[in-house]
Formats: structure tokens, C-alpha cells, sequence
């Protein structure tokens, strides 16, 4: 039966992570920030600093692990979209691992692990844009940071060092992946070590030194090392993320229940009504195991989702690494009713012992799941991106030769990654594809216009023929 409910599992986490990740074209901003960064490291070969058109990248000043797993894409299955998202399904796909063997190695259930696991890729706001499905930071931050704090919490259970150890390795990564953010879960460890009463003990084990050393070296030696090549990087990254975005308002979004509201309106929908049973259920449990987990799972999520609720900065991923831990506590109370309805005497003929419990997980779990994977079916940018995403879409099925693009302008005015990772593949195959300003067009140009702004001058100043619509693109010859 258990085999069968990996291949289960496995055909579950396929479909949520995996299935049609190359469908939609890089997307502007971030992840087509880092597909720059990604390709001019795959081709300079310089694997300390990081560029972008040429020069070092003193905007995006994040560590470089994110993409280096990106190159190493590149360089085993050629520049794509695909490759450029791997990284981030990958280190979904292992967080989902890492939440089975947890359950598995202290709670002794593999259908715990089942479980949270199946919450886990049910939740709309994990499998998402700019979290386990695109190129972005996120995902390969939510994996270190689950396991730091999962390896965190054996520790304090079990005293056995090697987690302790393990914790310190986790949060080394972290921050390689995503910096300052790396860290943000650390006052949520302080709060579980202060109520186990803790604090003396690690402070006094000399494993916890040597751990500290650990995270401490790679840490402040890639920092170091990037400011040693690229003068005034740790001035750029004390900007951008050791306090810059979180005391400066970066974006309109100030309202200090955004998150809550972003969770119960959207990301969390349906389950937000289940954590606090969950908790409470948790907290009464007269399972010692149980209890602490509870504990620690409410000390990682809530202190973390208030410090991101004060930032004046407010994104709407940077809820993303707390759903692992939320998924766990929302397994708790799902697993004891599973437990409860497979022991019922009335359960012990036939078949209906081994049916109907999972039917019950089925109904809980299905629905949100199935939208999920609806989702997936066939991805769509945010409305507001949607310009970006029908000229991406055009040139990603160039790349595949679906479109001819040879001898083709690009117009676009303005910050333009995610056409540029394009035109780069395409000229790197021969294509002959140019971006030229609106005003600069002549006679005979094949032109791809999507911004409203610029094809209404294109359609004002130039005698055209509109060659074909796709949704907000444009495709002109230039005739006089």
C-alpha cells in the first residue's frame, strides 16, 4: 500500500510543480533579472559578480547561489525557460522531501508527511508566480529556511548535535540565497528555545560555535570576496536589503494587514480557516510531541509574518516561507481526524477500513488542489503584466520556431529584461532580430510593438501594414 502511495504522492507533486513550468515566458522584473544575470555569468565565466548588460549588477546585490544553479541549468540542458526554472521546481520539490522525512523521522508517520506534503501543494500561494514556478529567489530560500528550521527543532528534541550542525549548514544557505532574508526566522527559533528553556545550553555547547563558524565563513567570504572584485557592492547590498527596503516604502502597499488580507482573501484560501483550530487542537493535545510541534510551527510562522507586516516595504512572496510550517500545523489536526476515523471499530471490515479515510483527505484536500492544478493547465501573467506576457509569449515560441522572427524590430520603451533574455537566445541561433525607438524605423522594417504608448505613435507618424494581432501585440511593416 505505501508504495503505491508514494507513486501517488509523486504523481501529486509532479503535477503542482513541475507539469507546463516552461509555458509562460520569462516574466518582467525579477525572474527575467536574474535570466540576465544568469546568462552573462553563463558566458563571461565570472562566478563572483554578478552583471547585467555588461556591467556589474549593483541593483539585484543578492548572493549568487540562485544563480549558479541557474548556469549550471544552462550548461546541462542548454539556455531555456525550462532551465532557467529548475532551480526553483527543484528545491520545491525537495522541501516536499525534506517535510516527509520529518514526519517520518520524528513522528513515525509516513501519512503525516502524506499529508502536509498534499496541503502543501494545495496552497495557491506556493504554487504560484514568483515562488516554486518561475526563476525567482524564493523557492530555493523556502527549502533552506524549512530545513534550517526543521533541523532546528530536532535539535532542541532530540539534543543530538549533528541537527544542530545541520541548522547552521541550512542557514548558510539561506542566506547565500536570498541574504538578510535568510535570517528572518530567527527570532521565531529565539522564542521556541526560550519556552524549552534552552538558551543556557546552546550558549555553553561548543558545537554551537563550531556551527556559528560554519555559517559565518562561506557567508562573510562571498560577500567579501564580490566587494574585493566589485568595489562598493556592501555599500549597494546595505541599500538594497540590510535595512533599505524595510525602513523605506518602496512600493504603495503600507497597510500593515496586507499579508493577513493577501492570505484570507487569496494565497491561503481555503485553509486560513483551519490553522487556528489547528493550533488549538495542537496546543491541547496531551501528545508531548505533538504539543512542542505546535508550538514551534505557530513561533516560526506569526513572529515571521508580523516582521514582514511592519517592513515598508510589503511584497506580496514574501509570505512564501511560511507556508511549509503552515501546511505542517494544518497536517495536525487533518492527520489525528484520519488516525481517528481508520481506528473506528465500524471501519474494521472489508474495505471500507482502508477507503474511507482517504476519501476523507481526498474531499478535504482535492479541491483546492484541483484548482491549483488548474492553474497549471495553462499559466497566465498578473493582468497588469500582461503586455510583457503576450510579446514574451510571441518570441518564446520563436525560440521554439514556432514564429519566424528573422529580420524583425522590437519597440519597446523601457525596462525590458525579459524581451532582451529572448532576443540574446535568438541571436545566439542566428536570427536577426533588433530593438530600435519608435522614431527610428524605416521603410521596410517588420516591427513588434506592445506597449499602447509606442504603437499608437508607430500607427500616428508611419504608413503601415498591420501584419497580425496576438492579444496586445502588434505586428507592423513599416511602408513609408
Amino acid at each position: 500500500m505505501k508504495y503505491i502511495a508514494y507513486i501517488l504522492l509523486s504523481i501529486l507533486v509532479y503535477l503542482a510543480i513541475f507539469w507546463n513550468l516552461d509555458y509562460m515566458p520569462v516574466r518582467l522584473w525579477d525572474e527575467s533579472r536574474l535570466a540576465i544575470n544568469a546568462l552573462e555569468m553563463y558566458k563571461n565565466g565570472n562566478y563572483i559578480v554578478t552583471y547585467f548588460d555588461g556591467l556589474p549588477d549593483m541593483w539585484n546585490t543578492k548572493p549568487p547561489l540562485m544563480i549558479w544553479l541557474q548556469v549550471l541549468m544552462f550548461k546541462a540542458f542548454g539556455i531555456s525557460v525550462l532551465s532557467l526554472r529548475l532551480p526553483s521546481a527543484i528545491s520545491a520539490l525537495l522541501t516536499t522531501i525534506a517535510i516527509l522525512f520529518f514526519s517520518i523521522k520524528y513522528l513515525k508517520s509516513f501519512w503525516f508527511g502524506f499529508i502536509a506534503v498534499f496541503v502543501l501543494i494545495s496552497i495557491d500561494g506556493y504554487i504560484e508566480l514568483h515562488s516554486i514556478r518561475t526563476g525567482d529567489y524564493d523557492s530555493l530560500l523556502t527549502l533552506f529556511t524549512t530545513l534550517s528550521g526543521l533541523t532546528y527543532f530536532m535539535f532542541i528534541e532530540t539534543k543530538n548535535n549533528k541537527y544542530l550542525l545541520l541548522f547552521f549548514i541550512s542557514l548558510m544557505f539561506s542566506v547565500l540565497s536570498k541574504g538578510i532574508a535568510g535570517l528572518m526566522f530567527i527570532p521565531g527559533l529565539f522564542i521556541y528555545s526560550l519556552w524549552r528553556k534552552q538558551i543556557i545550553s546552546i550558549l555553553i555547547n561548543k558545537k554551537f560555535y563550531i556551527g556559528l563558524l560554519i555559517f559565518l565563513v562561506p557567508v562573510l567570504g562571498i560577500y567579501l570576496l564580490r566587494e574585493a572584485y566589485n568595489s562598493g557592492y556592501l555599500e549597494a547590498v546595505s541599500n538594497n536589503e540590510w535595512g533599505g527596503r524595510y525602513f523605506t516604502n518602496k512600493n504603495i502597499n503600507s497597510d500593515i494587514l496586507y499579508y493577513f488580507k493577501r492570505l484570507t482573501r487569496q494565497r491561503l484560501v481555503p485553509w486560513y480557516n483551519i490553522v487556528p483550530i489547528s493550533i488549538g487542537f495542537g496546543m491541547l493535545s496531551d501528545k508531548k510531541k505533538v504539543k512542542n510541534l505546535t508550538i514551534f510551527l505557530s513561533s516560526m510562522i506569526f513572529p515571521y509574518l508580523l516582521i514582514i507586516s511592519y517592513s515598508r516595504t510589503k511584497l506580496v512572496w514574501y509570505d512564501v516561507p511560511t507556508f511549509p510550517f503552515i501546511a505542517i500545523l494544518i497536517a495536525i489536526l487533518l492527520y489525528d481526524i484520519f488516525i481517528r476515523i481508520m481506528k473506528k471499530k465500524w471501519m474494521n471490515y472489508g474495505f471500507l477500513n482502508k477507503v474511507i479515510p482517504f476519501i476523507f483527505i481526498f474531499s478535504v484536500i482535492g479541491v483546492p488542489y484541483l484548482k491549483v492544478i488548474k492553474k497549471n493547465s495553462r499559466p497566465q501573467d498578473y493582468v497588469y503584466d500582461k503586455m510583457a506576457f503576450d510579446l514574451g509569449k510571441y518570441l518564446q515560441d520563436g525560440v521554439k520556431g514556432i514564429n519566424d522572427l528573422n529580420g524583425f524590430t522590437i519597440v519597446y520603451t523601457g525596462y525590458r529584461p525579459q524581451i532582451d533574455f529572448y532576443k540574446r537566445i535568438l541571436e545566439d541561433e542566428g536570427i536577426d532580430i533588433k530593438f530600435n525607438d519608435w522614431n527610428k524605423l524605416e521603410k521596410g522594417d517588420k516591427v513588434l510593438a506592445v506597449r499602447k504608448e509606442d504603437i499608437d505613435k508607430i500607427e500616428k507618424i508611419y504608413i503601415i501594414t498591420k501584419l497580425k494581432n496576438k492579444g496586445s501585440l502588434a505586428i507592423y511593416q513599416i511602408i513609408q
